[in-house]
């Protein structure tokens, strides 16, 4: 075999081996990818999941602090309420009284 037709024959040989390296980088570079894409995917889903719970609790403890609140405005509203009908209850005769010497006194 000539020179020639060895130089040939190698350039060819490691053009081929090029090529194959070249294909399977390009077959990692595509599997890498796909495996990104699914770490993402499952990240993202991970995430979300940990976000949604954290907003469940959030307005668990929310609903339970307004419902305290309620409960509390509404008992001292209501003991007002109380008061002031127990006052009257106590002073709407002399008020009346009061009231009506008042008017008739003029």
């Amino acid at each position: 075999m000539r020179f020639t037709e060895q130089m040939i024959k190698l350039i060819v040989e490691t053009d081929k081996a090029s090529r194959n390296d070249v294909e399977r980088a390009m077959k990692l570079r595509e599997d890498l990818t796909a495996e990104l894409s699914s770490a993402e995917k499952q990240i993202d889903s991970q995430y979300k999941k940990e976000a949604d719970s954290k907003i469940t609790k959030e307005r668990i403890i929310a609903k339970k602090e307004t419902d305290n609140f309620k409960e509390s405005l509404y008992a001292s509203e209501k003991s007002k309420a109380d008061k002031l009908r127990r006052r009257y209850e106590e002073n709407h005769e002399a008020w009346e009284k009061e009231i009506f010497k008042n008017i008739t006194a003029k």
